[in-house]
């Protein structure tokens, strides 16, 4: 049990990862990195396949995993990584959700070179580090995903920009949503044109939590 001492040290701990989150995370603090964000290729070299018709029903490896931005389930096929999910320390959910965006495949727990190469790549994002990914959704949702990754790390940037006019944002805000590899492409950069952002699928606490690591991480690199 922990003592008086101890349970100060965690309350002063909360309060002042709450007062960072109001900061880096109010309107006005997300419209700044939305406007000081510029689109561009990102160095790291994405190898994006396309999933064909024919690859239904094919092998899928998965691994649940530590990393820099939270625990992950993992899943590849032989091409590259077609999932990654955060668990919130129960993968059931995470591995469900997989299982349910690849009907027929088979599933075997294991760890593979793309997973280990994904792993390394959420410990070090703010690196130039190749990714290997295998794609499956329809051609709109493969060029949202695409756009994506223009959103450098510490950046921001909203669904109207990636839609490429406010006519399309929602549509866009769908794709991005459906994204089946999260992290690697960053769909937790992407917030509404007011800097308000929610329902993000794995969860707003999530995304407020990977806002935050960014914001800081961003900070201290330059």
């Amino acid at each position: 049990m922990k003592n008086k001492a101890d349970l100060l040290i965690d309350f002063e701990k909360d309060a002042e990862k709450s007062t960072k989150e109001r900061i880096v995370l109010n309107k006005p603090a997300i419209l700044k990195r939305v406007n000081s964000t510029k689109l561009y290729p990102s160095n790291t070299t994405f190898i994006l396949e396309e999933w064909q018709q024919g690859d239904k029903g094919i092998a899928i490896s998965w691994v649940v995993t530590d990393t820099a931005v939270g625990e992950a389930l993992i899943a590849s096929t032989v091409k590259g990584v077609c999932f990654l999910g955060f668990t919130n320390g129960d993968y059931a959910f995470a591995l469900a959700d997989l299982q349910r965006r690849f009907p027929g495949s088979t599933f075997t727990e294991a760890d593979t070179e793309w997973q280990k190469e994904a792993t390394a790549y959420l410990n070090n994002p703010e690196l130039n580090l190749p990714v290997h990914l295998h794609l499956k959704g329809t051609g709109f949702q493969l060029n949202v995903w695409r756009k994506l990754t223009l959103i450098p790390f510490g950046g921001l940037s909203t669904y109207a920009e990636l839609a490429g006019s406010t006519r399309n944002a929602r549509a866009t805000g769908t794709a991005v949503g459906a994204n089946p590899v999260s992290y690697i492409l960053p769909c937790h950069r992407a917030v509404r044109t007011d800097g308000s952002f929610d329902r993000y699928y794995w969860g707003n606490e999530i995304k407020r939590k990977l806002l935050v690591y960014e914001d800081a991480s961003a900070i201290k690199r330059e």
